[in-house]
């Protein structure tokens, strides 16, 4: 979806104050990679007091834009505050790494490859654009030496503790899981220990940090540790007093187990005092961005919700409603002996059990639509914005429709108009799984 950001710079010396800029986001993007998606096209490079707000209330970093409630074309109003202090703290330490003296023409370029803007456009940021060169800027700052045309940091007082690295930092994060229960394994790290660039700020409480890395990662394990060089970071803490700097490794152990995939479906439920099935599977997607079948296949489990649900006595299941057993009763109302079987009421918790398995779809978010319960719509992502969006999506019709089909009963899955019907078996064909397909 495309939304339009309105970039404040609160410094009124700016040489360019008010920008306003379309961008595109996906169901993925917290407030944090909105941010660095902006950096790129206005300088936030010696920004602090970063705020992101949408309607008059802020969004915090490590929220999802769309679990906040921004839709397709909503405003979003971005304002920072560039720093001259800041901007001489990301100077010095470019000139402490360096280890020796280098020229004013040198230190904007590792600045560039750094922080991603020009030595014109940070100065020009905070009301410096009227400064007759980069050196004589440099000059006037007591915390660097100027000689021969050469630039050095100028050696600090013995008895004062360097500051602590502020700004963005670009870190890896690798995923050690550690799974509990009949089916315990090993520490592992995901994905044969391949391991993911992320872009943090230095200043962010690890606390936050850790969800932020979470839901990149697609985590939803509650009991989780950020790790650095093996020592587990404190959550009030900030990266740079943790100890993390650019370009350094971090290691995010989870600990997944059934009684935790149960405390958080019975959270869901005590929110929500009952759903079907499919629906509980649906909000567990939705609040921690993983689908339960890939959370019970993490625990080696069988990747059916109803059957974990049977096996917990915390849950009962009552004419197609899941509520908590020690919860409020609950009036069931009537329904056929043909409706309430199994395979009815599975349908759908089947078929997106299917999709996490065998599709091919580079999937955003899957969510509920219509009002029989067995309809929802797959937002794909990674569509090019330059083609007829609605004649790909077409195109992907037959081949969802065929990957399917495999797994299912000859003739039970087919393509109608613009919509992919499928049957988990003969008996549910007058009510099939309706499937139909949107760009993220």
């Amino acid at each position: 979806m495309k939304v339009q950001v309105l970039v404040k710079n609160l410094n009124k010396a700016s040489a360019e104050p008010t920008s306003t800029l379309n961008v595109n986001v996906s169901s993925a993007d917290t407030a944090l990679s909105l941010k660095e998606n902006i950096a790129s096209k206005v300088c936030l490079s010696s920004a602090k007091n970063q705020e992101l707000t949408s309607k008059g209330k802020t969004i915090s970093d490590t929220q999802r834009l769309v679990a906040f409630g921004i839709s397709d074309g909503d405003v979003l109003e971005l304002t920072f505050e560039p720093s001259e202090e800041v901007f001489v703290k990301q100077l010095s330490d470019l000139l402490l790494s360096s280890k020796q003296a280098i020229s004013p023409e040198e230190l904007g370029l590792l600045y560039t490859h750094r922080h991603g803007a020009t030595i014109k456009e940070a100065l020009a940021s905070f009301g410096k654009q009227a400064e007759k060169s980069f050196q004589t800027f440099l000059e006037r700052q007591k915390c660097i030496v100027v000689e021969a045309g050469l630039v050095k940091c100028a050696q600090p007082p013995s008895d004062v503790a360097p500051e602590r690295a502020t700004g963005p930092i670009e870190v890896h994060v690798s995923l050690q899981l550690t799974v509990e229960g009949a089916q315990a394994k090993k520490a592992l790290l995901s994905d044969d220990e391949e391991d993911y660039t992320l872009h943090l700020d230095a200043s962010s409480a690890v606390g936050p940090t850790k969800d932020l890395m979470a839901a990149s990662l697609q985590v939803p394990w509650p009991e989780r540790q950020l790790l650095l060089s093996g020592k587990q970071l404190e959550d009030s803490q900030s990266l740079s007093e943790a100890g993390a700097t650019n370009g350094c490794s971090l290691i995010l152990a989870a600990k997944a187990s059934e009684a935790a995939l149960a405390e958080q479906l019975g959270n869901l439920l005590v929110e929500q005092k009952a759903a079907s099935v499919s629906e509980l599977g649906l909000l567990y997607c939705k609040k921690y961005g993983a689908t339960v079948a890939q959370a019970l296949r993490t625990l080696g489990l069988h990747s059916n919700l109803r059957r974990f649900l049977e096996s917990h006595s915390r849950f009962l299941l009552e004419g197609g409603c899941v509520r908590l057993a020690d919860g409020p009763q609950l009036e069931i109302p009537s329904i056929s002996a043909s409706d309430a079987t199994p395979q009815v009421v599975d349908d759908l918790e089947h078929v997106l059990a299917l999709l996490s398995n065998q599709s091919f779809l580079n999937i955003a978010r899957i969510e509920p639509s219509g009002r029989s319960g067995k309809e929802v719509t797959i937002f794909v992502a990674g569509l090019p914005s330059q083609i007829d969006r609605s004649r790909l999506l077409a195109g992907l019709r037959a081949p969802l429709a065929a990957s399917l089909e495999s797994a299912l009963f000859e003739g039970g899955v087919r393509v109608a108009d613009e919509e992919v019907l499928v049957n988990v078996s003969k008996a549910t064909e007058e009510m099939p799984v309706r499937i139909r397909l949107a760009a993220a």
